[in-house]
């Protein structure tokens, strides 16, 4: 029995291929969404692979939610990795066999045709794994519509830049006081004005975003939290990020949350940082997550680092569509 492609425009089919996919995978199922969490992400449908052994993969079509998009965004997964994720703990490190990519191109193309049925003129994505979506554009003939962000990195070799200003930069204690706290609120909402990021922020929100607890000891075994002071003293801080040291010495920093700091003094927020980290938690290298944040950039590039990945959108046009 070959593999059969199926689409079916379910609103909760999220929720249900997460079901089966936990079943098979012998791993507890995610509580399922509440008053059709699905429809709230626009789902429009989602083809669906299924061979003898039961559920081999998805494409889900997703209602564009940028007025300027051309077209639905499209997610695809792989049964297999996704299951070897679910027993693991951790996205698996491996790229697809050529069985796995042909059923990826298949699923995708056949969700590119549904999403023409639907009236609509293009297809986007992001990546899923990054070598095998730029070979499918390449295959499908998609071309880069935009980046949403790079990752930036500093090796071993990497040595502070000559000209970085002095800042002031702390370590965010373990446990922030509530006065603490209401600086972050401030920062975060300030932050939030100008981001999709919100603006309701409160102490207990705070913490929580903070909390980094729920990652496993591989992915956990070093934690700070800087902060850029402003110049003329104390009080809300200029920038605020977090930096997580895996067993393997990298240093992982995610989204830096800031209130217009000049790039220059976030470079050396920065610089102090990977100096500070190589210090006590023996680093050998340094990751900055940058979302398409134009301030991030320019001190990334200021403080050294390079760009090591980048993250594009792909757009097909779907009447190029072979």
């Amino acid at each position: 029995m070959a593999v059969e492609l199926s689409f079916e425009r379910d609103p909760a089919i999220l929720d249900r291929l997460a079901e089966e996919l936990c079943a098979a995978a012998g791993v507890e199922p995610p509580e399922p969404g509440e008053g059709g969490e699905d429809d709230d992400l626009g789902v429009l449908g989602a083809v669906v692979a299924r061979g003898p052994e039961g559920l081999e993969g998805w494409a889900v079509l997703l209602a564009p939610d940028d007025p300027d998009d051309e077209g639905p965004h499209l997610q695809w997964a792989l049964a297999a990795m996704e299951a070897e994720g679910l027993k693991g703990g951790a996205e698996p490190v491996r790229d697809t066999t050529d069985a796995e990519f042909a059923l990826v191109e298949r699923i995708v193309r056949e969700a590119a045709a549904r999403a023409a049925e639907l009236g609509h003129d293009a297809l986007l994505w992001s990546p899923t794994h990054r070598e095998t979506d730029a070979r499918l554009a390449e295959r499908l003939g998609a071309e880069v519509e935009r980046e949403e962000g790079r990752t930036w990195g500093a090796g071993a070799e990497w040595r502070r830049p000559p000209g970085l200003p002095p800042v002031r930069v702390r370590t965010m204690p373990t446990e922030p006081d509530d006065a603490l706290l209401d600086t972050y609120v401030e920062l975060y909402r300030a932050f939030g004005a100008d981001n999709d990021f919100g603006e309701d922020w409160d102490r207990e929100e705070v913490r929580e975003w903070l909390d980094n607890s729920h990652l496993g000891p591989d992915l956990l075994v070093g934690e700070a939290t800087f902060d850029l002071m402003p110049e003329d003293g104390d009080g809300v801080p200029s920038a605020q990020f977090t930096v997580v040291v895996d067993g393997m010495g990298t240093a992982s920093a995610g989204l830096v949350v800031h209130r217009g700091p000049e790039p220059e003094a976030l470079a050396g927020a920065l610089a102090e940082a990977v100096e500070g980290l190589r210090g006590a938690e023996g680093v050998r290298e340094f990751h900055l997550q940058e979302f398409d944040d134009e301030t991030v950039a320019e001190a990334a590039d200021r403080a050294g680092l390079e760009v090591i990945d980048r993250w594009p959108v792909y757009i097909l046009e779907l009447d190029e569509l072979d």
